[in-house]
């Protein structure tokens, strides 16, 4: 259920208790039991409530920006805030790290929380009144709004925008971007997206903070087929690396 409406908690929570109940009945070939687990990106505050009734509980920590008022140029799944505020307000731009501290505070134990990594990025274009002319770079604020495409595949980024001149690392963020400023404010273009960099930053971050582990959306967009055998799933065998220190 995604996402939860408000006149759907009590039922819900029924639902997960005695979800819970029955499950605890099963013995698999594995497990003593099967494993309950969430994906959730909202109401942390319901499932503190109910983190003693799942096994995992993971935050889709992606999709966090876009071209809304108010708001500037930002990761689509950042890991730290880097102190980056909105325009006009005391408030950072979204994290994994902002949101892992807000389901911590609502009670879901560290060892049970999970972060979302990405295999797609956010691809904005166009916009004007940046320090660029159009939005080309993270936090840059506007006057005209860009366009923002979400979910393009990981393959797709690196087929038809990729290039090591227009590579950045932000190591405060820890996230990777292609920034281009072109003539004309309509073409530039600013993307953000997860690469084998972003991959070890998030899988260290998961080991540093002894979280329970991670997610990742979705495995096919991460698969580039027109690589050579061994070479067609790079962000897949980095989070295997790191998870495995190599």
């Amino acid at each position: 259920m995604e996402p939860i409406q408000s006149s759907d908690l009590t039922n819900y929570t029924n639902f997960i208790k005695e979800l819970r109940t029955a499950l605890d009945q099963v013995n698999t070939p594995i497990l003593d039991k099967p494993l309950l687990t969430a994906a959730v990106g909202w109401q942390p505050a319901l499932f503190g409530q109910l983190q003693d009734q799942f096994d995992q509980i993971n935050v889709m920590t992606y999709d966090m920006s876009g071209a809304y008022p108010g708001w500037i140029s930002w990761y689509n799944s950042a890991v730290y805030s880097d102190g980056i505020r909105f325009p006009g307000v005391n408030k950072e731009v979204p994290s994994i790290q902002q949101k892992v501290t807000e389901w911590e505070a609502a009670g879901v134990p560290a060892s049970k929380l999970g972060v979302g990594i990405d295999f797609y990025g956010y691809v904005w274009t166009g916009g004007s009144g940046t320090t660029t002319g159009g939005v080309s770079a993270p936090a840059q604020a506007w006057t005209t709004a860009p366009n923002v495409q979400s979910n393009v595949p990981y393959y797709t980024i690196m087929d038809k925008y990729y290039s090591s001149s227009n590579y950045h690392w932000d190591a405060n963020a820890e996230s990777a971007w292609l920034g281009f400023d072109n003539s004309g404010s309509s073409n530039d273009m600013f993307i953000s997206y997860d690469d084998e960099m972003t991959m070890k930053s998030k899988i260290d971050y998961v080991r540093q903070n002894k979280l329970g582990g991670a997610i990742i959306y979705d495995l096919s967009a991460g698969y580039r087929a027109n690589q050579p055998a061994g070479s067609r799933d790079p962000l897949l065998q980095a989070v295997k690396n790191a998870f495995y220190n190599q």
